[in-house]
This record gives C-alpha cells, structure tokens and sequence, in this order.
C-alpha cells in the first residue's frame, strides 16, 4: 500500500478520559490521623484491540478509596533520630524485605 493511499486504513477513533481525585485527613482528639484519597476515573470512546481485529466502544467507569493510619510520636518522649539513623533503619529495612 503506498503511503499516501488512506482508503484502506480504519477510521479514527478517539478516547477522553476524565479523573476526579480528593484527599482527606481526619483529625479526632488524641487519636493518629486518618488520611486517604478518593478518585473517580471515567474512561469512554473507542479503542483498537488488534488481537481481536476490531474496535471495541468503551465507557468505564472506576472508583478508588484509600485510607490509611498516620504514625504520631510525641516529641517530648521519644527522642527524634538523627538522618544517620534514618539511613541505618532504612537500610535495614531494605535487608528485611529483600529476604
């Protein structure tokens, strides 16, 4: 096919994607703080899916929550490490997870 003849090629397509996302922290008395996100994710148009030969119509549409626990230390009790023990712990961290 020569490069300037288009008649055999497909027609276009085209996608939009649309994402929403929050964060939240929740703050309760002396409790750790709560914090997460929530993002909402909406997909549609057409796409090629060139194992099936053909062209799918889409209009997906995903929801994510997460939530997670904040450590809290009080500084007058727990001496605050220096970056040289930050490292030594991080490293250590490391050789635990490899393992």
């Amino acid at each position: 096919m020569p490069p300037t003849d288009t008649s055999k090629l497909p027609p276009p397509r085209s996608s939009v994607q649309t994402q929403w996302t929050d964060a939240y922290h929740v703050h309760l008395a002396h409790l750790p703080t709560i914090g997460g996100f929530f993002q909402i994710r909406n997909a549609r148009g057409q796409i090629s899916v060139p194992a099936l030969n053909s062209v799918v119509n889409r209009d997906t549409t995903d929801y994510t929550f997460n939530v997670g626990l904040s450590p809290t230390s009080i500084s007058a009790a727990i001496p605050s490490p220096s970056t040289a023990e930050f490292r030594r712990l991080s490293v250590a961290m490391q050789i635990l997870l490899w393992r």
